[in-house]
């Protein structure tokens, strides 16, 4: 990002291999980019319909529409000092994380 690159999609590649760490989550790796400085619209616009259309699926996922997929994630940006980890094990203190709240998946809680 230093250098004027910044990611058209934001995952998590979550696997077994990294599942306890440092990936963990959606969340914690919105976190991360929140903290690198992307604003909370970015990151949910990098993680939603720019991922579904990268998938060639912008049609159905990735936004509220009728006729769609009803798949809700309920973040609340708590304050405070986090500890977040790269791939490579550094950690930074972060002033703000994403906690999920609430999961609709198809509708349903």
């Amino acid at each position: 990002m230093e250098q004027g690159f910044i990611s058209d999609v934001i995952s998590t590649d979550l696997h077994s291999g990294n599942i306890n760490g440092p990936v963990y989550d959606l969340p914690t790796t919105l976190s991360k980019f929140l903290n690198l400085g992307l604003s909370l619209e970015e990151v949910i616009e990098k993680s939603t319909t720019a991922a579904a259309k990268a998938i060639g699926r912008e049609a159905e996922l990735g936004h509220l529409k009728i006729g769609t997929v009803a798949d809700i994630a309920v973040f609340d940006v708590i304050e405070g000092e986090f500890e977040l980890f790269d791939t490579h094990g550094t950690m930074v203190i972060a002033n703000q994380k994403l906690q999920a709240d609430l999961t609709i998946r198809e509708g349903k809680l």
